[in-house]
């Protein structure tokens, strides 16, 4: 759209100066600026729509978003990528509800720090030992490069071994072939959500950290 914006005056300017009346001149000027107004604001609208709905329904582990993203990289006929990243000093120890408080806070911050150096409609989530990343657009490659750069940026929260990464089609074509291929467990530990929507945790980072990470600002919650 930008392209086309930064053309319109090569394209405008010899119809000047040819003998067409001005008004249709006038008319077609104002007909492009629609054109591209309407492009760019559906774009921004689809953006919008998609930071909103990629994490809703995250209090099953991401299995929502999970969901959402792989029909839409089946529709679109695009790559997505799954992370699994261990964290046994911030999360090993964590079991629903006998959690300490101390172990979700540090949770939160692994959860909030990965929310900061990844894209905005990315999303994160974690269960006990593992954060996990849905990387919407990104095939395997794509998806090291951009754990390298999460590395260069924040170091800690990237191990040097132990990541995991499998992607749609190459790892599996269904929610439960990619599932368990990455260690995925959507109900938990205890048969019961363990993500960042619990409201112990929101509490915690209301209360501690004083913001909430990327997919709980998205939700509104």
């Amino acid at each position: 759209m930008t392209a086309l914006a930064l053309l319109m005056p090569a394209l405008i300017t010899p119809l000047a100066e040819s003998s067409i009346p001005w008004w249709i001149l006038a008319l077609l000027v104002i007909c492009c600026g629609i054109v591209v107004w309407a492009a760019v604001g559906i774009r921004r609208s689809f953006a919008t729509a998609r930071k909103h709905t990629t994490t809703e329904g995250a209090n099953l582990g991401g299995s929502s978003a999970f969901d959402r993203e792989l029909d839409r990289a089946r529709r679109h006929n695009r790559p997505l990528a799954i992370v699994r990243v261990p964290t046994p000093t911030s999360m090993g120890s964590l079991t629903g509800e006998a959690a300490t408080a101390k172990g979700k806070t540090a949770l939160a911050q692994d959860v909030l720090a990965f929310s900061r150096v990844l894209r905005s409609y990315d999303v994160v989530w974690a269960q006990p030992g593992n954060v996990f990343l849905l990387l919407p657009e990104l095939d395997k490659d794509q998806a090291y490069a951009s754990l390298e750069r999460v590395r260069r940026t924040a170091h800690y929260l990237v191990p040097k071994q132990g990541v995991q990464i499998v992607a749609f089609p190459e790892d599996g074509i269904t929610a439960g072939a990619l599932q368990l291929a990455i260690g995925m467990n959507v109900a938990g530990t205890d048969g019961q959500a363990d993500s960042l929507t619990r409201p112990s945790l929101r509490i915690i980072l209301e209360a501690e950290l004083g913001e909430a990470p990327n997919a709980l600002r998205r939700e509104g919650r």
